[in-house]
């Protein structure tokens, strides 16, 4: 399945890693330039277990 992540802070990025886990395909989308590169970098900006 394709997805689209609206938002890459907690719940976003959370949500794209179990989505991504199940091996779906997700695109996200933040306002903020600097998120949206740390995860295309494969950098989570957030800390949580499994998310990195």
């Amino acid at each position: 399945m394709k997805v689209i992540i609206c938002g890459l802070w907690y719940v976003g990025v959370t949500a794209a890693a179990c989505l991504i886990k199940d091996g779906h395909h997700v695109i996200g989308v933040d306002v903020n330039d600097v998120k949206v590169a740390d995860v295309g970098e494969g950098r989570s900006p957030v800390s949580e277990p499994g998310v990195e």
